[in-house]
């Protein structure tokens, strides 16, 4: 980790210390204030940086969520990094970036915490009904090494109600809001990263099925009723019945009860959408 790269008001050095991963954010880039994590980790790419390099800032002024979403980033309390992960995957191997990187994210933060986190299909972090965090994973084809993803993450760590607009109080929340305590940002960051480096080492030696049903065990969207907005415009309600091999959430359409024990039912599988849980 080279202090150069350190322009932020968090310590990349204090980072080093507590780091207990191998690969991962053992080349980091920090900064005060970025556009988007993600769109710098995007340039690096093309300059051919290490498998695991860290973006970090302390605030983004263009942050991006999933779909062309703003995600709220105000500075000092959250964590807004990227990941960037160089080494080959196979295409059937890609929808599962997004949900292992959930499934790393949920394991660290109930091991800094008191929390219990759920995943919701594909890329958010919750506590209960509320987003907590989210996900944002994007493929670039060629970079100066070859294919890379970038694993964009936004967690509230520290954030207070009035640190959100008016539209995300009633459906955002923060570690500091659910349990009264400031977390350590950087002790959190730390954590994170050693339990991606283990799920990304299970993506590639394609071990789907423990990744499978370890997802399943944490996915608020199985067994519920939802709405499911699909990217070409059309939607469709049903019942969350599982998540496939492939990582594509199985629908029952039209559901709003999980249907009768031993009953083989047709599903739908979406690949790609924004799901809302239903009451």
């Amino acid at each position: 980790m080279n202090p150069a790269h350190d322009q932020s008001g968090l310590s990349m050095q204090r980072l080093e210390t507590l780091l207990t991963s191998t690969v991962l954010g053992r080349t980091s880039y920090a900064f005060h204030q970025l556009p988007s994590t993600n769109s710098h980790a995007r340039k690096l790419v093309e300059q051919g940086v290490p498998h695991g390099s860290l973006v970090i800032a302390d605030s983004q002024i263009c942050g991006r969520g999933r779909l062309n979403r703003t995600w709220h980033s105000p500075e000092g309390v959250n964590l807004y990094c990227s990941l960037i992960l160089t080494h080959a995957l196979s295409p059937a191997m890609l929808p599962w970036v997004p949900l292992a990187t959930g499934l790393g994210v949920a394991e660290g933060v109930e091991l800094c915490t008191s929390q219990a986190i759920g995943l919701k299909w594909p890329n958010d972090i919750m506590i209960g009904q509320k987003k907590l965090g989210g996900i944002l994973c994007e493929n670039i084809r060629q970079g100066a090494q070859g294919p890379a993803v970038v694993v964009g993450i936004g967690l509230n760590v520290n954030a207070q109600p009035s640190d959100f607009p008016t539209e995300l109080q009633g459906t955002a929340t923060s570690l500091l809001m659910e349990q009264n305590e400031e977390i350590d940002r950087l002790t959190l960051l730390a954590t994170l990263l050693s339990k991606l480096e283990r799920y990304y080492q299970l993506l590639h030696k394609n071990t789907i099925s423990t990744l499978r049903k370890l997802y399943q065990s944490l996915c608020s969207t199985l067994g519920r009723h939802i709405h499911v907005q699909l990217s070409r415009g059309s939607a469709l309600d049903g019942w969350g019945y599982d998540v496939g091999m492939d990582g594509a959430l199985h629908l029952i359409q039209g559901a709003s009860e999980p249907p009768s024990a031993g009953k083989k039912v047709p599903t739908i599988a979406i690949r790609s959408g924004d799901v809302i849980h239903l009451r």
